[in-house]
């Protein structure tokens, strides 16, 4: 009788144990389909603290909203095209 009780003890521990880890695995998953907004860029004007330190707080950016070309590198403009 003991055994068994202990068996089921045991069983219970390991369910347990298995779904914290299960739901600690899903949270990121969870917390990305809550947040599906991205919380750096955004279509509307930044708030008035964000244009101060720019879009991430180390940042030095003076930059205000999104690149317009964000899918190709930077490119140095010619001499004759600036003028």
């Amino acid at each position: 009788m003991a055994v068994a009780s202990r068996r089921h003890r045991n069983l219970a521990v390991a369910a347990a144990l298995g779904a914290f880890t299960l739901g600690t695995l899903s949270l990121p998953l969870l917390l990305r389909s809550l947040y599906s907004e991205p919380l750096v860029e955004r279509e509307g004007a930044l708030s008035p603290q964000a244009v101060q330190r720019g879009p991430y707080l180390n940042a030095g950016s003076k930059d205000i909203g999104r690149d317009p070309t964000p899918l190709q590198a930077y490119k140095q403009k010619k001499e004759s095209e600036l003028e």
